[in-house]
């Protein structure tokens, strides 16, 4: 995904009279990791700055929330890969033994049971 973003911000950012494949992957090469992503939000912003008033307004509410989920999103990441009861139930899973009730409880609790559509 990271190169099709990659490529798109290439073809916006660099006029087609200083392309050439030796520019490109100068782009590319400096253009990664978090850099790609600020880019991106940054391409987004502009994107909704372009629409009328009311519009744009809500594409930069969107955008705010994706912001906020991806934050909870990485927090809550953060949180399970610092977690001992992980740490220890792929232990006791590379030792050939099953993991701990309690994490397998939580998350058959946290998968949604099927809905009647799916019958």
């Amino acid at each position: 995904m990271r190169l099709v973003k990659r490529d798109k911000i290439y073809a916006i950012c660099i006029p087609d009279t200083e392309k050439s494949d030796e520019a490109e992957a100068r782009f590319m090469a400096a253009l990664s990791g978090d850099s790609v992503d600020q880019a991106s939000m940054a391409l987004l912003e502009e994107i909704a700055d372009f629409f009328p008033k009311a519009k744009g307004a809500l594409l930069r509410k969107v955008l705010e929330v994706a912001r906020a989920q991806e934050r909870k999103a990485a927090e809550t990441l953060e949180g399970l890969l610092q977690s001992q009861e992980l740490e220890d139930d792929l232990q006791k899973i590379m030792s050939g033994s099953s993991p701990s009730p309690t994490s397998s409880r939580e998350s058959s609790e946290s998968t949604p049971p099927p809905s009647p559509s799916a019958n």
